[in-house]
């Protein structure tokens, strides 16, 4: 499973391998938790979303959703400009549930 991840590693890659840490992955930032539980950090902050067809087997629907609004989140942060409407709230909200429901119980530290 990690093989496409095990790409992405080396010098200028956007991960790179780290024993998993059962304290942060039960600190609830469930798509780097999904990395950390797989046993790399990412050295970018996109790479966790994208990664989630390999750490949780969720597919693009899920991880373009959740980039889209972290996009909107920098937008909203860095420029003032917040644009959010039901439909992109809703896909924020099943894609999160898919998530914690591929993710699982996390064991504590």
């Amino acid at each position: 499973m990690n093989s496409a991840l095990e790409k992405l590693c080396g010098a200028a890659g956007p991960l790179h391998r780290e024993a998993p840490d059962a304290a942060e992955v039960a600190g609830h930032a469930l798509c780097l938790a999904a990395l950390r539980r797989a046993g790399f950090r990412p050295t970018n902050r996109w790479v966790v979303f994208q990664s989630l067809p390999h750490t949780l087997g969720l597919g693009a629907d899920v991880w373009r959703v959740l980039d889209k609004c972290h996009r909107l989140r920098n937008l909203s942060e860095y420029e003032g400009d917040l644009q959010l409407d039901d439909g992109i709230v809703q896909a924020l909200l099943a894609a999160c549930d898919a998530v914690v429901a591929a993710l699982g119980p996390v064991d504590d530290a």
